[in-house]
């Protein structure tokens, strides 16, 4: 990730700032000179000074007005330039995806976070309490049908088997994260597809901001250690900001597909409902 520092100059408002502070030392100087003087002698002064500024009014009128613009110009100089971190597109590691994928939340430009996934092992393992228990936060997934994972497993666990690799074996903890209540305050909707895992991606959405970080599983055949032909841990990642009208293309692309495969796929009460159908035309049979 490429993070680059641009000074940006003192804003306009921040110099007149400075002329009004300038003017305000002006009125303060006068101030004292009379306040220095007896209240008895007030009037003379006035009155000399009066005297003195009525031969050349408009001499000392402009110098008065030039060094009180001045003044407020060289304080408008001495505010140091804002710094702004611009994000640029960049291929990252996994390392700073789990970085930065808390931080992107904690700026609090989103509300919903759209997770391609495959069994929501670790996608947990990101977040922080308050990201969790955030009311104004929704957390849509997509996990793998446990039911298509079980079918895929069964098949390939007998090359898995004959080469003594550990097995496939991943279907037990997708229903299990199904079927463990969840506790937090953030909302979370999960959705179950039957397609192979394909994209490893995370959208994060606001009301004017979006951008995300995308990936994809990495397929072993056979897997060199076993279990799950689909390899997700410590993949590199893609990361868009979205701040071009290209980048937001592209991430409109990949939510139209989050958004096709999410009315495909099915809640775990109906994937449920599908295991017992099966299981109860096995035991008739």
């Amino acid at each position: 990730m490429q993070l680059t520092t641009i000074p940006r100059s003192p804003r306009p408002w921040k110099r007149l700032a400075g002329a009004a502070i300038g003017v305000l030392f002006a009125v303060m100087g006068v101030a004292a000179t009379v306040m220095a003087v007896p209240p008895d002698q007030w009037p003379r002064l006035l009155s000399s000074w009066a005297h003195a500024l009525g031969a050349s009014r408009v001499t000392y009128a402009v110098v008065a007005a030039c060094l009180a613009f001045l003044a407020g110009y060289a304080l408008g100089r001495t505010v140091k330039p804002e710094r702004v971190e611009e994000i640029r597109p960049a291929a990252i590691r996994s390392a700073d995806f789990e970085r930065m994928f808390p931080e992107r939340i904690d700026t609090g430009l989103y509300h919903t976070i759209l997770i391609f996934g495959y069994t929501w092992e670790t996608a947990t393992d990101f977040l922080k309490f308050q990201h969790l228990h955030a009311e104004d936060l929704c957390f849509k997934v997509l996990n793998r049908n446990w039911l298509r994972e079980a079918k895929d497993e069964k098949e390939y666990n007998i090359l898995l088997g004959k080469l003594g690799r550990r097995l496939w074996n991943k279907s037990v903890g997708i229903k299990h994260n199904a079927q463990t209540p969840w506790l937090h305050k953030a909302e979370r909707t999960v959705r179950y597809y039957s397609e192979h895992p394909f994209v490893k991606a995370i959208l994060l959405i606001g009301p004017k901001h979006m951008d995300g970080f995308i990936s994809f599983y990495r397929w072993e055949d056979p897997p060199t250690d076993g279990g799950s032909p689909y390899k997700g841990a410590d993949l590199s990642m893609i990361y868009l900001p979205g701040q071009t009208k290209e980048e937001l293309e592209v991430l409109s692309y990949l939510k139209s597909q989050f958004e096709h495969l999410w009315k495909t796929s099915l809640p775990a009460n109906q994937v449920e409902k599908k295991q017992n159908r099966s299981s109860t035309a096995d035991y008739i049979s």
